[in-house]
């Protein structure tokens, strides 16, 4: 047995979706385990046979002169046996290729290019191994208004001169619904108010 290998892939993402987090579901084409053999790549009914070469021993003798070894029997790898009839589903491979849809939860605040991983949702693991992961790195689209800066937003906010010299409460959008904000009076271009 041995474990599948993982997968990488990427997605797009809503600048709101990623600072709010949500569910979401990708489809991959991926190796997945057959469901005729089970993964173990026989036929159902096909039992393994004890190998000609090594009588089961899984090792051979080899002379050379007059120095005489075991080594690991050609035929059969080493295990003493040799597999049975080969599934006919996924030829002995214990894997076959198909799309496969996977639930993918997205957690709030998750930063484009930094990866995601998902346990045991990468290819299916060879003759009964352990499962791959899947990584899916985050590609945040723009927002109009909000940026980022670690884990705060940023926007400019646009308000009249009237505002700035007598002050004022204006309403403000955010990712989690509209705030009010009290701008104070005599309030100076680039000048940064925090809404914790």
């Amino acid at each position: 047995p041995a474990r599948g290998q993982d997968i990488e892939s990427s997605m797009d993402i809503d600048f709101l979706d990623a600072v709010r987090g949500f569910q979401t579901a990708i489809t991959l084409e991926r190796p997945v385990e057959c469901d005729t053999c089970h993964g173990n790549g026989l036929q159902p009914g096909s039992k393994p046979t004890i190998c000609s070469e090594c009588k089961g021993s899984g090792t051979v003798s080899v002379a050379q002169g007059p120095l005489q070894y075991r080594q690991t029997c050609p035929r059969c790898r080493g295990s003493g046996q040799l597999p049975g009839e080969p599934c006919k589903t996924c030829r002995g491979s214990g894997r076959v290729v198909r799309p496969d849809t996977i639930r993918v939860n997205i957690p709030p605040g998750a930063e484009g290019g930094k990866m995601i991983r998902l346990r045991g949702k990468g290819e299916a693991g060879i003759r009964g191994g352990p499962t791959g992961d899947l990584f899916i790195r985050p590609r945040i689209r723009s927002h109009p208004l909000l940026t980022r800066e670690g884990r705060d937003l940023s926007m400019d906010l646009p308000i009249t001169v009237g505002e700035a010299l007598r002050g004022a409460t204006i309403e403000v959008p955010t990712p989690s619904g509209n705030v009010h904000v009290k701008i104070p009076a005599g309030a100076q271009s680039g000048q940064r108010l925090r809404v914790r």
